[in-house]
């Protein structure tokens, strides 16, 4: 069961991030902006793999690993990311920053889910296909959701400048943080 969801979740996020190279590729972006999301997008993978190991950690109540995990991504992120900042160091540098927390959180994950569990990469058609068909209901609601919560930012990307867009996201974020208030 696992060794089959971990290919499909494989192949799934490196066809994302393909998606992702390729529109970017076609994209009139500022040549530093398409290295920049090109670097995100292969991170984003192992981000993605690396969430989807943790479920190991919540299947066996050991969510202390779950939480180092996450723990160590911000320590990386804040602490690499911030020295970097008041060093001056452009937006290459701080997208490497998100990338190297990336890799290291999945490493750290690989190795401990380990613990837990042998990890094996399966292929049966059969099972994915019937696996995707059930899970197609949820894809469209996240689908949907994400662009309700991001199309403003795509707006404003084609109105305004990364800066304007950047200090707008930034706002955002600040309002995110606000939303568990209400969930808790």
């Amino acid at each position: 069961y696992l060794g089959n969801l971990l290919s499909l979740k494989m192949l799934l996020a490196l066809l994302v991030t393909m998606l992702v190279i390729l529109t970017i590729y076609f994209s009139n972006n500022a040549p530093d902006v398409k290295l920049a999301i090109y670097i995100i997008g292969i991170g984003v993978f192992f981000y993605h793999i690396r969430s989807f190991l943790t479920t190991v950690f919540q299947a066996h109540e050991r969510m202390e690993y779950y939480s180092l995990v996450l723990v160590f991504e911000r320590i990386i992120t804040v602490s690499i990311g911030a020295l970097a900042l008041l060093m001056g160091k452009g937006l290459i540098v701080l997208i490497l920053v998100f990338f190297i927390s990336y890799l290291i959180t999945f490493i750290i994950s690989y190795f401990w889910v380990k613990k837990f569990t042998k990890i094996v990469l399966l292929f049966d058609y059969e099972f994915m296909k019937k696996f995707v068909k059930k899970a197609l209901p949820f894809w469209f609601t996240g689908v949907f959701l994400l662009i309700y919560f991001r199309v403003d930012t795509v707006m404003l990307t084609y109105m305004q400048n990364y800066e304007a867009v950047g200090l707008y996201n930034a706002a955002y974020k600040a309002l995110d943080a606000l939303y568990f208030i209400p969930a808790s």
